[in-house]
């Protein structure tokens, strides 16, 4: 991941603050986030953004639920706004968030310093200092805590020498990398994606026996795929979504080894989509129907083929309906579902690309962020 700094953009879906001016219209095109210094790494969790700069200083902004997403304290005031591009069309409000919270314009989370990367659930964020400390904050399951949500970071007791953090997309349980090649997980774990052979919340993190020194570690929806230094792919959690069951279980507690796809090299996984790219370039996926949704697919029952060409692009970021792809020459490009314009194509209404499109962006983009429905980039202006 780069460590440049640039210029924060941002597009899509903003009914929640998204894009860092508090709840307003969905944006069509690439804006810049206001009120941000310089920024090296972005992230979005469902309706929340953060970003680090270049003094290892945390960002925060969008809707602050309950349980602190933000790690800024109370966020005041009802969830009783919507703004007027939805009262317009109908919109009884009900996809916005309840419970008490509001929204956030962009402003630096305190007492938190010298931060590598973060890792975003729907209700609860980790951060990784650079001496290889964990911080949490939000609900609590996924903090550490048995019993307390934490609206500001809290050092999570037991971890040491943590070289990356990752976040189950979609799920409430994170995921730690140490450097002797071990990997924690800690949180929901009801489908099994903990990987520690039960079917429990764990809130206290633990090592996943059997696995260690990956490639490659990918969450998915309540579920994770590892890929080993030797590319052997392995699965544990809740199988539905890419029809992989054992024993007889969708739920699968423990890695389980996955020999079906051949040299398997890379994974691109999120809340929805599966994406295994192979070592001849090809780019195949486990899943069924779900695909159609997002790609043309050219469906075969043992060996589904995607015919959109994306295999050209270096890095690939999937949100929770659209994609975007990074050339070599840093050229942004997005793909799938356009609702909310998502694809800063100027496009709001649900409309589907399958052919990638050029994001309207001037400078050479250093990292990529796809969420629900909307999209972030920084720019090396």
């Amino acid at each position: 991941m780069s460590t440049q700094a640039g210029i924060l953009y941002g597009w899509g879906a903003n009914h929640c603050g998204q894009l860092g001016s508090g709840p307003g219209e969905d944006i069509a095109k690439p804006i810049v986030i206001p009120h941000l210094p310089p920024v090296c790494k972005v992230y979005t969790a469902a309706m929340q953004a953060y970003a680090i700069d270049e003094q290892g200083k945390v960002w925060s902004w969008g809707w602050d639920a309950y349980s602190g997403l933000l790690g800024r304290g109370d966020v005041k005031g009802q969830a009783s706004w919507l703004p007027a591009s939805l009262r317009q069309k109908g919109s009884t409000g009900n996809e916005l968030p309840q419970g008490d919270g509001g929204v956030a314009t962009p402003a630096m989370i305190e007492n938190l310093n010298d931060i590598a990367m973060l890792a975003c659930c729907s209700e609860s964020t980790i951060a990784l200092s650079n001496n290889g400390s964990v911080w949490a904050w939000g609900e609590q399951q996924s903090v550490g805590s048995p019993s307390v949500n934490r609206r500001f970071p809290t050092k999570i007791e037991g971890l040491e020498g943590i070289v990356e953090v990752f976040a189950s997309n979609g799920g409430s349980c994170f995921y730690a990398l140490d450097e002797l090649g071990k990997v924690w997980s800690w949180g929901g774990g009801y489908e099994g994606e903990l990987g520690h052979g039960k079917r429990r919340n764990q809130p206290k993190p633990e090592i996943i026996p059997g696995i260690e020194h990956p490639k490659q570690l990918a969450p998915g929806n309540y579920c994770c795929w590892f890929l080993d230094q030797q590319n052997q792919l392995y699965f544990w959690g809740n199988g539905q979504s890419v029809d992989i069951q054992h024993k007889g279980t969708l739920r699968i507690k423990e890695p389980l080894k996955i020999d079906r796809f051949e040299q398997p090299t890379r994974l691109y996984v999120n809340e929805h989509y599966h994406f295994i790219r192979l070592a001849n370039g090809n780019l195949i996926t486990p899943v069924g129907d779900l695909v159609e949704e997002l790609f043309d697919w050219q469906l075969d029952t043992t060996n589904p083929m995607r015919l959109t060409p994306i295999e050209q692009f270096e890095e690939i970021n999937m949100g929770a309906d659209h994609g975007l792809a990074l050339d070599r020459d840093g050229k942004l490009f997005a793909f799938g579902d356009a609702s909310q314009g998502a694809l800063g194509n100027g496009i709001t209404e649900e409309q589907r690309f399958y052919l990638p499109t050029a994001v309207p962006l001037n400078g050479r983009v250093i990292q990529v962020r796809a969420g629900q429905n909307c999209s972030f980039a920084i720019i090396n202006q």
